[in-house]
């Protein structure tokens, strides 16, 4: 018997990747590329809607409230430092509603400002097209009021935007209807 050696050739160090390889390769960068890209959006579309909806149900809370003693409930809506931040009136002087669980003002703080920095990347964007600091206040029967204590007679829109680096997602409205002080959010 003729003991045959199978030689193999040693792999050559310089000889690079295939054609085939390559277009493999690419296809799965691209793949996961898509994928990473579908899953930042998703996660950055879920922090605004889900700010919104803290938005929406603390100022539902301010206003029941507000008929809940009488005393007229305030909301002063910061765009520029992302913050809803709640006050009242007592004995004819605002002050602010306090948080019993940690001693801080109550009210929404979105952006890097936000609990945990969850909704970094969420913030504020305008109140009826402005983003001029805002105050609107609900009196004992649930209706919104003006900063001057009148009752409103036009919807007040709140929109809240998100984006992340250059990418910037659809505003989420929130809107505090005239005369009856209903809370609704359209995406």
């Amino acid at each position: 018997m003729i003991a045959r050696s199978l030689h193999r050739r040693a792999p050559d160090p310089g000889r690079g990747f295939s054609l085939i390889e390559l277009i493999v390769m690419i296809v799965v960068i691209s793949i996961i590329s898509v994928v990473a890209i579908a899953s930042t959006r998703t996660t950055y579309q879920s922090r605004q809607r889900a700010a919104a909806q803290v938005l929406a149900s603390d100022l539902t809370a301010l206003r029941q409230r507000a008929i809940a003693t009488g005393n007229a409930a305030w909301v002063t809506f910061n765009p520029t430092a992302d913050t809803a931040l709640h006050t009242e009136t007592l004995s004819g002087s605002v002050v602010s509603i306090i948080d019993q669980a940690n001693g801080t003002q109550r009210g929404t703080r979105l952006g890097p400002a936000s609990e945990g920095g969850f909704f970094t990347g969420v913030d504020i964007g305008t109140i009826n097209g402005s983003t001029s600091t805002t105050t609107v206040g609900f009196d004992w029967l649930g209706r919104p009021l003006n900063s001057g204590g009148t009752p409103l007679t036009t919807n007040t829109a709140v929109t809240i935007t998100a984006s992340q680096g250059a990418a910037t997602f659809s505003a989420v409205t929130i809107t505090i209807q005239a005369e009856t002080g209903l809370v609704t959010i359209s995406w």
